[in-house]
């Protein structure tokens, strides 16, 4: 049977690089995303700059955009890395000093 392995086991392996790079942009677009969201609500709620409107689908989008994120950087953190085969050297061939 093959080795298992359990989720903490999984999230404490290492990642591919190209991985650990979509992990780096999607805390980076969540992070984004989730300041726009904040800066929105509150300007929409505290009306702070007068006549400046906010288009309504802006915080669906937001809130889409930040979602994938964390999906898929939560996807990009489960992957794993694959175990390279052992290199092993050819034994040299036996002597024979029988022979003279």
């Amino acid at each position: 049977m093959a080795t298992e392995m359990n989720f903490w086991t999984r999230l404490s392996s290492e990642s591919p690089r190209f991985f650990v790079r979509v992990q780096n942009i999607c805390i980076g677009l969540a992070g984004t995303a989730t300041a726009v969201l904040v800066a929105l609500k509150g300007l929409v709620a505290l009306k702070t700059i007068p006549n400046f409107v906010v288009p309504s689908w802006y915080e669906t989008a937001y809130g889409y955009i930040m979602v994938a994120s964390v999906v898929a950087g939560a996807i990009a953190k489960t992957t794993l890395k694959e175990p390279t085969p052992p290199q092993f050297e050819k034994p040299a061939a036996p002597k024979d000093n029988s022979i003279q």
